[in-house]
């Protein structure tokens, strides 16, 4: 099995060189493979070739091939974390993955730290134990690393995890009454009050919760948490994708209500979509779209749909006719 970082050098090779001078079919044909070997590879893939699109993508492509290979090995530098504690955040667009508009950077702390990021926001944390999260729009998560523990509180919002092995020091997410425990493993945890969702990308997690009965996830197993119960459910290559989704600020629905959607929506965006009657809010959506573009959804409802939209400062109306 891949590591990480592996991953990450592998796909950010693809991504430069899909933007080469010798790309091919058969080469787009391996690129299919190498995505299909697991939902971990396309998320790699989908990481690396967003940093490719935020970067100064036109003057790489006038480079040479040294000027390149010094794009791709500073790319690969970028999706591990860089060897070091980096904090990439996306100030305005909530489509900006990895290269953000501004960075902090800090140096590692054995105590607990606190971080954050606002609506339409995303950062990316890379511990000192070789760990990296992914912070999602308005997410809060605290850490600390210990000698016998890794330890970090989600006190709302959205966080993927690929954690590094260690064998001698489980690493623990707490999110409200859920516990998740791993050594080594990728997943997501969504937090909302007390209803919590997971889902497993790679390897295992024991999942406690209040009074349930204890679960343990396998890879592509998802677990939606309420209190006192835990629901789980095998999800397909396509929905684990799909959820993953925002790494590279997409929203993807397969036939989900314009209600649900607009909920989606709403996560990422400070002005809101509202939906002013039930019959608009039970048409089901499907496609790709942009996270931070709510504006531009709305106009493919009144173009695609028929629908009513209203324009107002702080909030967008959709109705039926």
């Amino acid at each position: 099995m891949d590591k990480a970082h592996d991953l990450d050098e592998q796909a950010a090779d693809w991504v430069a060189a899909r933007d080469g001078d010798h790309w091919s079919p058969a080469r787009e044909q391996e690129l299919a493979a190498w995505q299909a070997r697991s939902t971990a590879h396309r998320v790699a893939f989908l990481r690396a070739q967003h940093t490719w699109q935020r970067a100064d993508r036109l003057q790489v492509l006038r480079a040479g091939t040294a000027e390149r290979q010094t794009w791709r090995a500073r790319a690969g530098r970028w999706l591990r974390g860089g060897g070091h504690a980096g904090w990439v955040g996306a100030g305005a667009l909530a489509s900006v993955a990895i290269v953000g508009l501004a960075a902090l950077l800090f140096r590692p702390d054995p105590g607990t730290q606190q971080l954050a990021t606002g609506i339409g926001e995303k950062a990316v944390l890379a511990l000192n134990d070789g760990s990296r999260l992914t912070l999602n729009t308005a997410t809060r998560i605290r850490t600390e690393m210990q000698p016998a523990q890794r330890k970090v509180w989600l006190d709302d919002g959205e966080a993927y995890f690929e954690v590094a092995p260690d064998a001698k020091r489980p690493f623990v997410v707490q999110a409200g009454q859920s516990r998740i425990t791993v050594l080594g493993t990728k997943f997501s945890v969504y937090r909302n009050g007390n209803d919590v969702r997971v889902a497993v990308i790679e390897g295992r997690v024991a999942l406690a919760a209040g009074g349930a009965a204890p679960q343990m996830l396998a890879r592509a197993d998802t677990a939606a948490v309420s209190p006192g119960v835990i629901r789980v459910r095998q999800a397909t290559a396509a929905e684990l994708t799909a959820g993953m989704g925002w790494l590279t600020g997409q929203l993807r629905f397969d036939g989900v209500t314009l209600a649900a959607a607009a909920e989606q929506f709403n996560r990422y965006n400070r002005r809101k979509l509202l939906i002013d009657d039930p019959a608009a809010a039970a048409i089901l959506i499907g496609g790709s779209f942009e996270a931070g573009n709510v504006e531009q959804f709305a106009r493919l409802l009144a173009s695609g749909f028929g629908l009513v939209v209203r324009l107002e400062a702080d909030a967008i109306h959709v109705a039926s006719r």
